[in-house]
This record gives structure tokens, C-alpha cells and sequence, in this order.
């Protein structure tokens, strides 16, 4: 069953434009899916990031290289596509962290630090359902 195409946001369009086999952030997006699955399975391949920022030693197809990318799925295919595209720039971001990036305690933060216990929880009906893991 293919599900009809649904409007995407012009920013998850605009991720195409980070798909180029000559430097891009992803140089390869394919669909692994079989033709006739509700789900439409979407992976990447990301260009070679060595060129694109010095914290990262070597990736590729190589001996001493990974494969980096991301996995996309959906009923919608443009979706898929993009989830993927998205998570490869995740994947590529935990990669290169801001230099000025603060690290300290909570206490340390003082105003500034996030009061995780303001966060959402879950419920005792969402703890109870066997195979929950909360951390």
C-alpha cells in the first residue's frame, strides 16, 4: 500500500541539498526496502568527513576507515528519505562538538543548569508496560 504523499516542510526538503558525491555531508542515499513494503526504508553514506573537519582521522570504504550514516523509515517516502538525510547530520554533529562548549556540574551552572526534574517523566501505567526501561 502506498500512502499518498503528504506536504513536507521546506527545511526537511531543504536537507537534499546536503547530498553531493563531490564533498557533500552525504554522498549517497539509497532505498533498501522491498517494492511492495508499507515501509519505506531509506540509508545514507556520508562523504568523506576527514576533508570536512580535522577531528576526524580517517572514514571510508577502507582498512582503517567506517561507514557512517543514517536510516530513515516511513509510509511516506520523501519522509524516509529525509529522516535519513537528518540523522546522518546527527550522527556527523556528535562527531565535532563546539569548542566552546561549557562543561560543569549542576551546581556549578547554578541559574543556567536545566532543572532535569522539571523534565518529563514516565507515568506508572508507562513503567508498568513489561520491557520499559527508564533511565
Amino acid at each position: 500500500m502506498q500512502v499518498e504523499d503528504r506536504t513536507l516542510s521546506a527545511s526537511l526538503l531543504g536537507v537534499e541539498k546536503l547530498i553531493s558525491n563531490e564533498g557533500g555531508l552525504v554522498s549517497h542515499v539509497a532505498e533498501i526496502s522491498d517494492d511492495g513494503a508499507d515501509t519505506r526504508i531509506f540509508v545514507t553514506n556520508m562523504g568523506r568527513l576527514e576533508y570536512m573537519h580535522p577531528n576526524i582521522r580517517k572514514t571510508g570504504t577502507n582498512a582503517t576507515g567506517a561507514e557512517l550514516g543514517g536510516t530513515g523509515g516511513s509510509e511516506n517516502p520523501r519522509h524516509a528519505r529525509a529522516v535519513a538525510i537528518v540523522e546522518s547530520v546527527e550522527r556527523y554533529s556528535s562527531c565535532v562538538p563546539p569548542q566552546d562548549l561549557p562543561y560543569a556540574s549542576f551546581n556549578e551552572l547554578g541559574e543556567k543548569a536545566t532543572n532535569v526534574w522539571a523534565l518529563p517523566k514516565c507515568s506508572e501505567a508507562e513503567l508498568a508496560v513489561p520491557g520499559t526501561v527508564a533511565y
